[in-house]
């Protein structure tokens, strides 16, 4: 059967979106191109991707997603790859790559001119065929491109999700970057906010003050030091912070602040970091009436199991009670009278003094003998003492003898021998894994706490142990 040629522009409106809804995403987007009219035609298909999305970074690459398919348009950079470009610019030319179930195995490759549209036009056109509600997301690297804030707001429309790559570039000449442009162009709009660096002029408070609902930072690559004027300035329901050090004695301060109602807004704050040593929790947790998440639990384990011990001990006192008596009815039965018992007593107690009284007199007598004969043999010793002094003989007088004269000996000076003194030894560092507390790495604990409005929050902490120590902590508001 031949096929036969049809102008696409006369038929139907039905018929037309018929042939439309049968074409790929790249013939769609490469028929837009082609006339106002056909550019209309496909902005009343209303193609709706899952996302779209748009990276203005060192590949300037528009990118959208539907139903399992990938379709990435990048815009060749003219010139060298160094060269900073505006949205002004032309695209060298455009690449084409389309992967999904579509093309099976194979991969789409196609190479289209740059129709004769500058960069921004291009992301215009990319725009204006989705409907509205399309989920879009933006990330600018003010390294590679130059922004102001008129060219963007013209370029792309309201935006809700934007992500910046901020450079220690140079400000113009009215001292701003481009990095704070492309804040100023979104801020009001945006709810989600991903920030890697700061630019050059703001801090995390001047960002914080925005009304958004997302915050995440990268500060790895910066030395920024987070202080607790930056946590109390935040206006943002989830914030993540990624940063090299934090001080846990300033996240504790900001924990009391909150607990006195401070940041109500707040609804989870994750902070990640590093540390040099093993972190010490009860810096964290000082004066904050943390209850650990356990400890509640091994309390009621705690009650159950000393009830079931009571219990226990008095089976067991019960029991021995019984087998007492058992024993004092065997040694005492019934038919023995007690009287002929109390009988004999008496007749032991009668004979007992009796005896004990011939055992007191002949005590007696030996003591008297033992205190004799003490006497008599300290007269013999006196006796002897008095024969040996008269026998001694009167000693005679000494006489003086006289002394030879000493030659004076002049003293030589001594001279200290030198005593070699051995190296002080250095104390060798001693590992991470090995150090006091190291034991608890990789360990996740939770914590309680209330603030002064009756609402109570998690605090959660962990730090693991590689080449350095990463200490996470967050904070989750239970409402």
């Amino acid at each position: 059967m031949a096929t036969h040629r049809f102008p696409l522009q006369r038929l139907p409106y039905d018929l037309r979106s018929e042939v439309l809804n049968t074409m790929d995403y790249h013939e769609i987007f490469a028929l837009s191109f082609a006339s106002k009219k056909t550019l209309s035609m496909v902005r009343d298909l209303r193609v709706k991707p899952k996302w779209a999305r748009v990276n203005l970074t060192s590949s300037n690459q528009l990118a959208v997603f539907f139903d399992c398919c990938f379709y990435f348009f990048e815009l060749e950079r003219p010139g060298s790859k160094d060269q900073i470009l505006t949205l002004n610019d032309h695209p060298a030319s455009v690449e084409i790559m389309g992967r999904g179930y579509r093309f099976g195995r194979d991969t789409l490759r196609l190479t289209w001119s740059n129709q004769g549209r500058t960069i921004g036009e291009w992301i215009q056109q990319f725009f204006s065929i989705h409907q509205r509600d399309t989920r879009y997301g933006v990330s600018f690297e003010s390294q590679k491109m130059k922004f102001d804030v008129q060219s963007l707001r013209n370029t792309f429309p309201k935006l809700k999700q934007i992500s910046i790559h901020c450079s220690q570039e140079e400000p113009n000449e009215n001292g701003i970057s481009s990095s704070e442009n492309v804040l100023r162009a979104f801020m009001p709009d945006i709810v989600e906010l991903l920030l890697y660096r700061l630019p050059r002029n703001l801090s995390i408070g001047s960002i914080g003050m925005a009304n958004l609902n997302f915050l995440e930072l990268y500060l790895n690559s910066s030395l920024f030091d987070l202080k607790l004027e930056d946590l109390l300035s935040l206006n943002v329901r989830h914030c993540i912070i990624n940063i090299n050090e934090f001080s846990l004695r300033e996240i504790n301060r900001f924990f009391k602040l909150w607990i006195r109602g401070f940041n109500s807004r707040l609804g989870d704050l994750h902070i990640y970091g590093y540390s040099k040593a093993i972190p010490d929790w009860n810096l964290l947790l000082k004066g904050l009436k943390a209850v650990e998440k356990e400890e509640k639990e091994e309390i009621v384990e705690d009650e159950d199991e000393e009830e079931s011990e009571d219990e226990d001990e008095a089976g067991e006192a019960g029991a021995q009670e019984v087998r007492v008596e058992a024993a004092d009815a065997e040694r005492n039965p019934e038919d023995e009278p007690q009287e002929e018992v109390l009988d004999e007593a008496e007749a032991v107690a009668e004979e007992e003094p009796d005896e004990v009284a011939e055992d007191s007199e002949e005590d007696e007598d030996d003591e008297e003998y033992e205190e004799e004969e003490e006497d008599e043999e300290g007269i013999e010793d006196e006796e002897s003492e008095l024969e040996e002094y008269e026998d001694e003989e009167e000693p005679k007088e000494a006489q003086i003898a006289p002394v030879a004269a000493v030659p004076r000996v002049v003293p030589v000076p001594r001279i200290a021998p030198v005593v070699p003194v051995a190296p002080v030894a250095q104390e060798e560092e001693v590992p991470l894994g090995k150090r006091a507390g190291a034991e608890n790495a990789d360990v996740v604990k939770k914590y309680i706490i209330r603030n002064c409005l009756g609402v109570c929050a998690e605090i959660e902490t962990e730090f693991n142990i590689t080449y350095y120590v990463t200490v996470s902590v967050k904070l989750t508001v239970k409402k």
